[in-house]
């Protein structure tokens, strides 16, 4: 037999996923029911299409072993040290930013809705707790981040346009996104499907 061969009947070996685990957060049965009709009542939080892929990942486990937008521990380690507080290497902060005044109006350990606005409307694609929210410097971030505080930078750019407050918690996806049904669904795969 040759070596070519050989190597084509070897078992395949899944590796394991970033962090050890692969996270689930979609909602499903009962608890999806109960959730819906939850967040109808909730604050809305409008996501921007960054967001809507955040959620989408986190929810699908392509972000493990993250459960939610970050918190503050997190953020503040993955921009200064490019890793998770427990040393595992995360180089982009995965945050949810909104205005100082509506972040006043919410308490940690409350819910919110997370929204999509789409040309058919707007839709509950999740529920977030947030177990904190937090301020941050916008241009550190920039820096330690992109090496560079110009907003020529598109990343740059898009962050000074956010919010002053950083929201963090788990979060729950209830539903697709448009953007994910539309945006060449054959080729969509979760990383359980992979």
């Amino acid at each position: 037999m040759t070596e070519a061969v050989r190597e084509t009947t070897k078992p395949i070996v899944q590796i394991p996923p970033h962090g050890g685990m692969l996270v689930n957060r979609t909602l499903v049965g009962d608890a999806l029911k109960a959730a819906t009709e939850r967040a109808s009542d909730l604050p809305q939080v409008v996501l921007s299409e960054q967001n809507l892929a955040d959620l989408e990942m986190i929810a699908n486990g392509a972000m493990s072993p993250l459960t939610g937008f970050m918190e503050q521990a997190e953020y503040q380690s993955v921009v200064r040290e490019m890793h998770l507080p427990d040393g595992l290497p995360w180089t982009l902060p995965i945050t949810l930013s909104v205005d100082s005044a509506f972040a006043a109006t919410l308490r940690e350990g409350s819910e919110v809705a997370l929204v999509e606005q789409s040309d058919k409307g707007t839709q509950i694609v999740g529920i977030m707790q947030v177990t904190q929210k937090f301020t941050y410097d916008k241009q550190d971030e920039a820096h330690n981040v992109f090496r560079t505080t110009d907003d020529k930078h598109p990343g740059v750019a898009a962050l000074y346009r956010q919010g002053e407050v950083l929201l963090g918690g788990p979060v729950w996806a209830l539903r697709q996104s448009e953007r994910a049904l539309n945006d060449f669904p054959e080729l969509r795969y979760t990383p359980a499907q992979t």
